[in-house]
């Protein structure tokens, strides 16, 4: 239910009450508080799964690992606060000098619905380990996720006014004096309308992890159903509707375009096998709905205009079941002719293969866009992926793996339009907070020989 701009403020007063008492906790006693939170997630891992494949449409087999993503995000927080927050320190003759980590404050987390659980828990959870309170704004299309987050979380003893659930306006959410910082994932347009709102206010953290017009480059490949399978769970896992998944699919046109070929002859068979239903169905599905029947629609408008400007069909997107409908089919659209090929990340199962003639012109392609999440390269040639990736301006770089696997051991972001601060994963923990130096001396003493030029 959406909250009053008077009911938001009072969120906030309430949240920086909750934070003048939450850092002044010890370290130890928020990890209690977040272990008897993991615990609780493992107790209601189905439960949280089924809540969230019934808002978002996912199978069940990927809301689970949604779940033990979550699981395992706490212990990763802890390893993350010791090794990038460790102390430092250093003891000189007439001092020691020190650093030490004090949170900022309160912060808007604002999560998305293609990862309603998991990405939320990934910033919420350092937030609270760094002691700062969090208003929590979930997305409009999975509320209730968030609200059973929120009710672990509260279960688990953190406080009330510590992390507090907010479904009002985003803009009225961070239009607030007692804000102190953002963490956001979601759209471009929505992330650089937070950058703008809050661009007059330097002393404010703001985290973006926006979307990506993702590159994977096919280069001797090897096996047929080893690459197809990377392809379909880089381009389709999720309905398409993960910021990791792959929009454009280059391959040379070259020497080894019968190779490519037949991977692709490959992929478009697999796909139209694909099991394709609602999270209930037996057999179980690879692919659920869309989100909306307007991103259905989306899709469908982006698929008409790549042909309208000189796209190839190879498999045409389709909606399933009438257009009230959110199931689909994947499409596939051969858009190597297009002359001026629109930068633009289409959230969902549509893939665009791009034509290279050579392995450099294929890394331009790749780069070839204002966007810089993430990038994949599928090649058993070791120096071609290497070659790659000192090349590729993405945050991330895989090689014959999936776009769309990511671990929260290593930093998560992008460049460019995809974001700021590599807000998610390993180094998440970096932003909840400042580091403070400080330089001391216990008993203050003359130095035997003062500087040139004073008399004391």
């Amino acid at each position: 239910m959406a909250l009053s701009k008077t009911e938001i403020n009072n969120k906030f007063k309430n949240a920086k009450i909750g934070f003048d008492t939450w850092r002044k906790t010890t370290l130890q006693h928020r990890k209690s508080i977040l272990r008897k939170y993991k615990k609780l997630l493992e107790a209601n891992a189905d439960v949280i799964a089924e809540i969230i494949s019934k808002e978002h449409g996912k199978p069940l087999w990927d809301a689970k690992s949604e779940v033990s993503a979550m699981v395992g995000k706490i212990d990763v927080t802890f390893e993350s606060y010791n090794d990038r927050l460790n102390a430092i320190r250093s003891v000189h003759a007439d001092m020691s000098i020190q650093a030490r980590f004090k949170p900022f404050g309160v912060f808007v987390v604002i999560g998305p619905f293609n990862f309603p659980g998991h990405l939320p828990n990934g910033h919420i959870v350092p937030l609270l380990l760094s002691g700062n309170s969090v208003v929590f704004k979930p997305s409009h299309l999975t509320p209730e996720t968030g609200r059973k987050m929120v009710e672990l979380l509260h279960d688990a003893g953190v406080p009330k006014d510590v992390v507090t659930l907010c479904e009002g306006s985003g803009a009225d959410i961070i239009d607030n004096k007692l804000l102190d910082g953002v963490f956001f994932t979601g759209s471009t347009k929505v992330g650089h309308s937070i950058y703008k709102a809050l661009s007059d206010y330097p002393e404010k953290i703001v985290a973006l992890e926006m979307g990506g017009n993702n590159a994977t480059i096919l280069e001797e490949a090897g096996g047929l159903r080893t690459a197809t399978n990377i392809l379909i769970q880089s381009a389709f896992i999720s309905t398409g509707q993960r910021c990791t998944c792959t929009r454009r699919l280059i391959m040379n046109k070259g020497k080894t375009a019968c190779e490519g070929d037949r991977i692709l002859r490959t992929l478009i068979d697999a796909c139209d096998k694909m099991v394709i239903g609602n999270y209930t169905d037996d057999p179980e599905p690879f692919m659920g709905p869309m989100i909306t029947t307007s991103a259905v629609k989306s899709i469908l408008d982006a698929q008409k205009h790549l042909v309208s400007l000189g796209g190839i069909i190879l498999k045409e997107f389709k909606q399933i079941g009438g257009v009230t409908s959110k199931l689909v089919e994947p499409g596939i659209i051969d858009v190597t002719d297009i002359k001026n090929l629109p930068d633009e990340e289409y959230f969902g199962p549509l893939l665009q293969v791009i034509r290279s003639n050579n392995f450099n012109h294929a890394i331009d392609i790749a780069n070839d866009t204002k966007y810089g999440l993430v990038s994949g390269v599928i090649t058993k040639n070791k120096d071609l992926f290497w070659k790659a990736e000192s090349e590729l301006k993405t945050g991330i770089v895989n090689w014959n793996r999936p776009t769309t696997g990511c671990a929260s051991v290593v930093p998560f972001g992008g460049m460019g339009w995809s974001g700021c601060n590599r807000p998610s994963g390993y180094t998440t923990i970096e932003h909840c907070g400042h580091p403070t130096a400080l330089h001391l001396t216990e008993v203050p003493e003359l130095p035997s020989k003062l500087l040139p030029g004073l008399n004391l």
